[in-house]
């Protein structure tokens, strides 16, 4: 159901939005991340990741990021999709303990995978 001050028009393609931004209230800062956690682990192989930090850039309210710390950041690399050898694969970062707080770009790391050594 739509609001009384809405009408819905048939076979509408596009739609022009004007946004206006108070940017005093917002900030953006770069913060270097170094916990790394790896999911979906293949069974019988070891996954490394080679990467010691990443720099991740994150835009929200201003007393949140200036709160936010590397602290706050994870890099989760999956690893269901891993060949064997060493690669850089897509990071998706995790945010806690800050609201409003996004990261922008994308990121990426080094991540070697290896068969466990039988013993």
């Amino acid at each position: 159901a739509l609001p009384n001050d809405l009408v819905n028009i048939p076979d509408l393609q596009t739609a022009e939005v004007h946004l206006e931004i108070d940017g005093s209230r917002l900030s953006t800062k770069s913060v270097r991340l170094t916990d790394f956690w790896t999911v979906n682990r293949p069974q019988g192989y070891d996954v490394n990741v080679l990467s010691m930090q990443l720099m991740v850039k994150v835009r929200g309210p201003k007393e949140a990021v200036t709160r936010l710390t590397g602290e706050n950041l994870r890099a989760v690399v999956d690893a269901s999709s891993l060949n064997e050898g060493i690669q850089s694969v897509p990071v998706s970062i995790e945010i806690s303990g800050a609201a409003g707080v996004q990261t922008l770009g994308e990121y990426a790391v080094s991540v070697s995978l290896t068969r466990h050594e039988e013993e």
